[in-house]
């Protein structure tokens, strides 16, 4: 009997591998291995579906199960926030005002002297520039700057405050499986 099974095991496997190619196959056509947040889409993708898994197939009884598709649904949205440009957006909202952007400037500069200055520290150094050597100015007014400074500091804050609750509120989770304050945290619980 056991010799079938496996035979059946065999036989399966291929059409699987298939099934789950096209599962992921948005994330990995988009997948590229320079940027960490295409892992996160990758993580994203296998939530979403042992989500909808969990949801219509578990033989779970429902008073555990809905606090897990509950912390597997906070995971999700964060992980969703992460891949946007959501924290910048929602620092504008609170505190009522917009990034500012300007065209960057260009200086010329003399190539012995250091880079020095209200600059981004880069020399386009270009043979097909007449061997000219420029730096790149920001053209924000101080006001400005700070402006975008308190913005950005703002989105930093929440960015982080989302990190924590994934990794260590929702994925490391809260208490024991059999501990009564289960809140559905905690991912090794995460399974039928």
């Amino acid at each position: 009997m056991n010799t079938f099974r496996n035979f059946v095991a065999k036989i399966k496997q291929p059409f699987l591998f298939v099934l789950n190619l096209w599962a992921f196959r948005k994330v990995l056509w988009k997948w590229r291995w320079w940027d960490y947040r295409y892992n996160l889409n990758l993580f994203a993708q296998g939530l979403r579906l042992q989500h909808k898994g969990m949801f219509e197939n578990s033989m779970e009884v429902w008073e555990t199960r809905k606090k897990k598709l509950e912390k597997m649904g906070e995971a999700i949205e964060i992980l969703d926030r992460l891949d946007t440009n959501w924290h910048v957006e929602e620092a504008q909202r609170q505190l009522g005002k917009k990034i500012i952007y300007r065209d960057w400037g260009f200086e010329e500069v003399d190539p012995d002297e250091p880079v020095t200055g209200k600059t981004i520290e880069t020399v386009i150094d270009d043979p097909t520039l007449d061997e000219k050597h420029f730096k790149v100015v920001d053209n924000l007014t101080e006001e400005e700057a700070r402006i975008n400074r308190e913005i950005y500091d703002l989105s930093y804050e929440l960015e982080d405050r989302d990190w924590r609750q994934l990794w260590i509120g929702i994925i490391c989770g809260g208490p024991n499986l059999h501990d009564d304050k289960f809140d559905g945290s905690n991912m090794k619980t995460w399974w039928d």
